[in-house]
């Protein structure tokens, strides 16, 4: 059977162009389909813990940043002298905090930034699925971005309601009855503004990083009630949102559904 094989990968190597004997060089088409050929150190489709994306072993210090073997960076450091040692761990020595500025800044989909004096980075494809490094915008700085469509709505208690910076062309977080998503077009907002209702039964609020949130209380079964800032009269059973949807009177919220308390 062998020699099937033989004709299979030439025929293979042919329609794609290649010409034998192919190596990752040659034949970069082959790479990435999941099956390592004999002149590929290895092919698991993508990033995995043994084998990096373009088909070669992963290996800290190779200059590939591999987050599923374990590196938390790699920059093809070997005198850990940049943020990312020669162990591919990150440096968090504040002296950092003079080159990466009051703002942050984006190293690939990596954000770097100083808080409370310390350095830190965010790998952000592992904060959000797809989500982007970028500039939120002038007065917020660098952050990640979560892309089109991913929830946006990430906590909310009595005090405190905590949104997704939002990726895309004048982008916000819509909220409805058991879902959010970031979606593009929203306008623009001032920090500031106080949560106010439309004649849509909507609540429109600016999230801190300056990025418009708008929740439909219609989707709640509430009504959107200015002086409140917020949803108000859901009934027993229906979903609710510590600080922005409220309960009907003699209702509390309890794990984002109306309920009784006794």
């Amino acid at each position: 059977m062998r020699w099937r094989w033989v004709v299979f990968v030439s025929l293979l190597h042919a329609l794609v162009g290649c010409e034998a004997p192919c190596t990752l060089e040659t034949c970069p088409e082959l790479c990435g389909d999941g099956f390592a050929e004999e002149w590929e150190p290895c092919d698991t489709g993508s990033d995995s813990a043994q084998c990096d994306a373009d088909c070669t072993l992963a290996e800290c210090g190779d200059g590939y940043w591999n987050a599923y073997a374990g590196e938390e960076c790699d920059a093809g450091d070997t005198d850990d002298l940049g943020w990312c040692d020669s162990r591919c761990k990150r440096q968090t020595d504040p002296l950092w905090c003079e080159e990466v500025g009051e703002y942050g800044q984006c190293e690939d989909d990596v954000l770097q930034f100083c808080q409370d004096g310390g350095y830190y980075d965010l790998i952000c494809f592992l904060e959000y699925q797809d989500g982007t490094c970028g500039l939120v915008n002038e007065s917020w700085g660098y952050d990640c971005l979560a892309p089109v469509t991913h929830p946006c709505l990430l906590s909310a208690t009595e005090s405190s309601v905590r949104f997704a910076p939002c990726a895309g062309t004048q982008p916000g977080c819509g909220v409805a009855a058991g879902t959010s998503g970031c979606f593009e077009n929203f306008g623009e907002c001032s920090l500031g503004t106080p949560p106010t209702c439309g004649d849509d039964n909507v609540l429109y609020l600016c999230s801190p990083f300056a990025q418009p949130a708008r929740v439909q209380c219609t989707s709640y079964g509430a009504t959107c009630l200015p002086e409140a800032g917020a949803c108000v009269g859901v009934e027993l059973g229906q979903a609710c949102i510590p600080g922005l949807v409220y309960c009907a009177e003699g209702y509390d919220c309890i794990q984002d559904r109306c309920a009784v308390v006794n």
